[in-house]
């Protein structure tokens, strides 16, 4: 069995116990045939290190995020100043980095297993209750040898290998025998097959040579062989810049229409159809939009929520690094200050203030994937003004609600999610707070549900969130996230 690249997101080793966890985890994935990568420990560049590690895990088809001790606090408080301050005892924190490789890994669809260590505080993406599992555990080998341990990784494994088989599949392998194109990798023709192309080209070479009924029997016996081909997937067709090929598909899996009980084969079928009949340059496989609510200020009375949005872009054609394609765009009627937060490409100012406007420089070849940061960091006064205007549906808020918005206006999109979350304030769970707005014709289409809500108030952290996902989005689409919370002295019923 060949080997396959996995992401180990783990900091800069403190200690010799740290050390010698590490490196028995990387031992114990060799020994799968999984190869560990991890940038600044065995993969090193000159690039900037976010730069880095979004190239080295695009070449990987799982990641593990290892989280131990990076910072200790004997003694600290929590909410300083407020009514809910909190004496802390020996607080344990993990590297910053653990967190942003773990929402990589996220918008890539990749496998994910958390291993932290005990005792270490566990909030944001190192908090059970998401899509991957996460094992607490002290850091030590023969922790790598138990029936936990074993369990989880086999099933991690498995779902490893599923996704870097799909992830082959779908791979442009420019200097194989198997030339590639933006769909699916063309597979093997069978003698079978070959025959059947064959005995129809050669009816058609030999049409002409017949009496005028065994033509006209011919034509109509070639027509219903062609229509039963095409029906059943053997015969598949193709339209790439504007240029129709057809060839013979022997698995009976038609390109662009492709069914698959794997949802992120089906989101990218779905990607390259559309931006290829809307004649795109890109499209977004994935888009996940987080927001990360915090009160400052010894009164609390400012409230920050910081937005990042992690892209994870194909190019169907070919895109230069001074192309003004990609336009994006932070702005609030209501925040007295927006901080534009710089990602991991140039970016090209266009418009500076509440409505700030910039061009995204990237580079990609077509049929190429790179992943984008971009964010922005919005200052409220707190509490919020109550019967607030939203320009979405034309929507008043009260001060204890918010709307977050992605207008998409021209994008080809596989799959949107939206995360909302705050240690500092509590979530109200509402019906029907997932928006999502199209446009038939002149008329606008509402088809609204339910968010998805994490209220664990045993959760060490006290963190909450509420996410959406919305799938198989074309331009001209609205979406927006209702957030309602409880007042701070209140408690959330049960």
């Amino acid at each position: 069995m060949s080997n396959i690249n996995v992401f180990i997101s783990a900091g800069t080793t403190s200690t010799e116990s740290q050390e010698t966890f590490i490196t028995a985890i990387e031992n114990r994935l060799k020994s799968e045939n999984l190869v560990p990568n991890t940038v600044g420990r065995n993969k090193f560049s000159a690039d900037s290190p976010l730069k880095t590690v979004i190239e080295l895990m695009n070449e990987c088809s799982g990641t593990i995020i290892v989280a131990l001790e990076r910072t200790y606090f004997p003694h600290g408080v929590e909410r300083r100043g407020g009514v809910k301050e909190k004496t802390l005892n020996d607080i344990k924190y993990a590297t910053s980095w653990n967190q942003i490789e773990a929402a990589l890994a996220y918008s890539k669809e990749q496998p994910i297993l958390v291993i932290i260590e005990e005792g270490l505080k566990s909030e944001g993406l190192l908090e059970k209750g998401y899509d991957w599992y996460v094992m607490s555990v002290k850091p030590e080998v023969s922790v790598l040898t138990t029936n936990e341990f074993n369990g989880v990784l086999s099933s991690w494994k498995k779902k490893v290998e599923d996704y870097n088989a799909k992830k082959s599949l779908n791979h442009l392998d420019k200097n194989g025998d198997n030339k590639a194109s933006l769909t699916n990798a063309e597979l093997p023709k069978t003698k079978e097959i070959e025959t059947v192309g064959k005995t129809i080209w050669d009816l058609l070479g030999n049409l002409f040579t017949k009496k005028p009924t065994i033509v006209v029997s011919t034509l109509v016996g070639v027509a219903i062989i062609l229509l039963i081909l095409i029906f059943t997937g053997l015969l598949k067709f193709d339209i790439i810049d504007g240029k129709v090929s057809m060839a013979f598909n022997p698995t009976g899996q038609n390109i662009i229409s492709q069914t698959s009980e794997n949802s992120s084969d089906q989101l990218v079928s779905f990607c390259l159809a559309k931006g290829t009949e809307l004649k795109k340059k890109y499209v977004l496989k994935s888009i996940v939009q987080t927001y990360d609510a915090e009160l400052i200020g010894k009164a609390k009375d400012t409230l920050v929520i910081k937005e990042r949005i992690i892209y994870d872009i194909l190019a169907l054609q070919d895109i230069a690094k001074a192309e003004n394609i990609f336009k994006e765009g932070y702005s609030s009627n209501v925040a007295f200050k927006v901080e534009r937060w710089f990602g991991n490409e140039r970016e090209k100012l266009l418009h500076m203030g509440n409505e700030s406007t910039f061009y995204v420089h990237f580079e990609c070849k077509k049929g190429e994937s790179i992943t984008m940061m971009t964010g922005a960091d919005f200052y409220y006064t707190f509490p919020l003004k109550d019967n607030r205007f939203s320009p979405f549906r034309d929507y008043m808020l009260a001060s204890n609600e918010d709307l977050w918005i992605y207008p998409n206006e021209e994008d080809v999109i596989g799959k949107l999610t939206m995360i909302w979350s705050s240690h500092d304030i509590k979530l109200q769970q509402i019906s029907g707070a997932a928006f999502h707005t199209l446009t038939t014709g002149k008329t606008n289409v509402n088809d609204d549900k339910d968010a998805f809500y994490n209220l664990d108030e045993n959760s060490v952290s006290k963190n909450n969130s509420v996410s959406a996902t919305w799938k198989n989005i074309l331009p001209d689409e609205q979406f927006a996230l209702k957030i309602k919370w409880l007042p701070l002295t209140e408690k959330r019923g049960r």
